[in-house]
């Protein structure tokens, strides 16, 4: 912060010094199975409080939540699989998050395919299509239904 030395400040270099810069924004198309974006908008605005225009913030941070969740792959892999008629929907996010979403897709990509190798889900491969849409569906239904995977000890058999 300047150091003010006497006389009068018009503060004009504080503020373009302490001036927040603005994120920009892109926007995003994602979809969403029939029904579920009613169910979304109702968790944002009645549950989550976030009101009627909260509706990128919420999905940013769920992405942001998800990806580091340690099973997000799987996740998406079988968030995947639930495909049937679906809505078209619009989500505005950071610039920087819709990097990461395609970088977080070509790792689902890839472990898909690792898993392909090693004769896991075979049958399914032919059937899925990873997208960052993929991803946001996923992140959505994990904080929709709070998928959060909690560490459970498992107790040694009693015998």
């Amino acid at each position: 912060m300047p150091v003010f030395l006497g006389g009068k400040s018009s503060g004009k270099a504080d503020k373009k010094l302490n001036k927040p810069t603005k994120v920009k924004r892109v926007p995003v198309t994602y979809r969403l199975p029939n029904g579920m974006k009613e169910a979304m908008l109702e968790a944002v605005v009645m549950r989550d409080k976030y009101g009627l225009k909260g509706k990128s913030r919420w999905i940013g941070e769920a992405v942001q939540d998800f990806l580091h969740e340690k099973s997000w792959k799987d996740q998406v892999l079988d968030v995947d699989m639930m495909k049937g008629k679906e809505e078209k929907d619009v989500v505005y996010l950071p610039e920087l998050q819709k990097i990461e979403l395609s970088d977080a897709r070509t790792e689902v990509l890839t472990y898909l395919n690792q898993m392909c190798e090693q004769g896991i889900r075979q049958e399914n491969l032919n059937k899925m299509t990873i997208t960052v849409s993929s991803i946001i569906r996923a992140a959505i239904v994990w904080r929709l239904f709070d998928l959060r995977m909690p560490v459970i000890a498992v107790p040694e058999a009693i015998e």
